[in-house]
């Protein structure tokens, strides 16, 4: 099996994409970092895709590079060898607020918007 076979086996051919159109996406972001260029771009929906995809790239000596927001200015999420980005923005649920703490636990919340929505609704 392809190493594009096996990642879309882990997080599903909707969360899975080597179009070029898709990758430019992530070659470049504000700063003046000169382009990359990914393989591949997956969406994992939690920790357990995420070490399926982490385990998969150590064993092919691939490079990842996790992304978690559409905004960067510092070079460090732009693909420098290839390999795959782990577009994080599916990791969007608040798992719990604990109302007698302040804090709460959470998947990491990608863009920013839905953990403060969710702590408003509680209270």
């Amino acid at each position: 099996m392809s190493l594009k076979e096996k990642l879309v086996q882990i997080v599903g051919a909707g969360n899975f994409s080597d179009d070029p159109n898709v990758l430019k996406k992530f070659a470049t972001d504000l700063s003046l970092t000169p382009a990359g260029a990914p393989s591949y771009m997956v969406k994992p929906k939690d920790a357990e895709e995420i070490g399926k995809i982490i385990k998969l790239a150590n064993e092919s000596a691939i490079p990842v590079v996790p992304v978690s927001s559409g905004i960067h200015f510092n070079g460090a999420t732009i693909p420098k060898q290839g390999g795959i980005v782990l577009d994080l923005s599916r990791l969007n649920k608040v798992l719990e607020i604990d109302l007698d703490n302040p804090g709460q636990e959470s998947k990491p919340v990608s863009r920013g918007s839905s953990s403060p929505m969710n702590s408003r609704r509680r209270g």
